[in-house]
Order: structure tokens, then C-alpha cells, then sequence
């Protein structure tokens, strides 16, 4: 029998004691069949299973609160890419829940794909609530060998990193080419430095009148199209 069963058996017990006994006279109730040995053991392995539950019960909220910044992100970004219309972009879809008919699914390669005279540009985005060092473990194998083949072929190749501070409050986002994140994993780094996050291309956050924020992704593509001097197609 698992925690969960005894702590149940706790739950029980504890309910008879404080909503049964004040109503019903002692002598009408039945005595509950649990050696008198078994009740601290109870009382441990409730308070055990009650920590527990509430370990599991934080972990999840601050992954789906994690989960939900990003989908904030990614949607910031959908409604900038249409605001300011300057390319064809692809918003890839993320795959069902993974169950057993979904396992053998293709993970997301990246999260969006740009076309702009002729030149192809695959973005990833991540995000962080702290303005400190980010760890590469966040970048899956797949996702760095999707971005290294669009680079190899021609294209752009972009990390950005949504930085969502709370107190205080701050939003910024910090834009890296693949071969920046490659060369911090192949010289044995295990996070991105602050110093060096910091040191990326700043994306432009920006509030036209009478509308929502909008990042600038049109500087940000115009920015890696210069410094990888690639050819527009016109």
C-alpha cells in the first residue's frame, strides 16, 4: 500500500475526530478498528506524504508558470511579426501531449521560421525570470542541430532569450547566433555567463500609439543579415 493510501486512512481519522466527535456522543460512536501502535506511525506518514504532496505541488506550478511565460513570449512575438508584416514567417506548431500514440511524434525543431528575400531564418526562443547566467542544459540536442543544419544551408540561425524580471520589474530579450552557443558548449561552459547574455543584441521593445507592445524583429533579422553577410535575393 503507497503513501497515498495512509494518508487517506489519516484524512479519516482526522475528520471523525473533529467533525464527529462534538455531534455524536461518545457512546454511539464506533470505535475506528486501528491499533493504538499505528497512530503516530499515521501521524508521521501523513506529515510525510503532506510535505510531499506540497513539493510536487510547487514544482508544478512554477513549471507551468515557466511554461506559460514562454507562451507569453512566443505570442509577443506572433503578434510583432504580424504588427510589423515586413517577411513571410511560420509560427512551427508544438506536438500533442506526449502519451503512447504520440511518442514516436517529431519534436519542434525551433519556433519559428522567417523568409525575407531569399534568405531563410529559424528562430528559437527561451526564457528566464533573472537577470543571471542561463544554463545550456535548456537547449535540447535536436533544437541546436536544426539551427546548426539552417546555418550550414545558407540561413540564419537565432537564439533569443526573454528575460521576464519580477521585482523590479523588467522585460528584455537578448539575441545570439547558433555558432556563439556552440562555441560556449564546446569550450566545456555549462550556462551562459550574465556578463555575456547581457553582451547580446538587445532586442528593441517598443509601444506604437494606440497599440500593444511590439518587439523589433525586423532590426533583429536586419542585424544577423549584416554581420553574416549574406546575400538578399531581389
Amino acid at each position: 500500500m503507497g503513501i497515498g493510501f495512509w494518508y487517506d486512512i489519516c484524512l479519516l481519522h482526522s475528520y471523525r475526530t473533529i467533525l464527529i466527535s462534538p455531534i455524536i456522543p461518545s457512546s454511539l460512536q464506533k470505535p475506528l478498528a486501528m491499533p493504538a501502535m499505528t497512530t503516530p506511525f499515521l501521524f508521521i506518514v501523513s506529515n510525510i506524504s503532506l510535505r510531499l504532496f506540497t513539493l510536487l505541488t510547487n514544482q508544478r506550478e512554477a513549471f507551468y508558470n515557466k511554461v506559460e511565460m514562454k507562451n507569453i513570449f512566443e505570442k509577443e512575438f506572433l503578434y510583432s511579426l504580424k504588427a510589423l508584416s515586413f517577411c513571410h514567417y511560420y509560427k512551427v506548431p508544438s506536438p500533442p501531449p506526449r502519451n503512447r500514440f504520440t511518442r514516436f511524434y517529431t519534436p519542434r525543431p525551433y519556433d519559428f521560421f522567417l523568409l525575407k528575400d531569399g534568405v531563410f531564418c529559424a528562430i528559437e526562443l527561451k526564457y528566464t525570470n533573472k537577470e543571471s547566467s542561463f544554463p545550456l542544459i535548456k537547449f535540447k540536442p535536436y533544437q541546436l542541430r536544426a539551427l546548426k543544419e539552417a546555418k550550414e544551408n545558407g540561413g540564419l540561425a537565432i537564439i533569443v532569450i526573454n528575460i521576464r524580471q519580477r521585482n523590479p520589474r523588467k522585460i528584455s530579450a537578448y539575441a545570439f547566433d547558433i555558432e556563439e552557443i556552440e562555441n560556449l558548449i564546446l569550450n566545456g561552459k555549462s550556462s551562459i555567463p550574465k556578463d555575456y547574455l547581457l553582451s547580446g543584441y538587445q532586442l528593441l521593445r517598443e509601444k506604437p500609439e494606440g497599440k500593444r507592445y511590439i518587439w523589433r524583429v525586423d532590426l533583429l533579422f536586419q542585424h544577423f543579415l549584416e554581420r553574416n553577410a549574406l546575400p538578399a535575393l531581389r
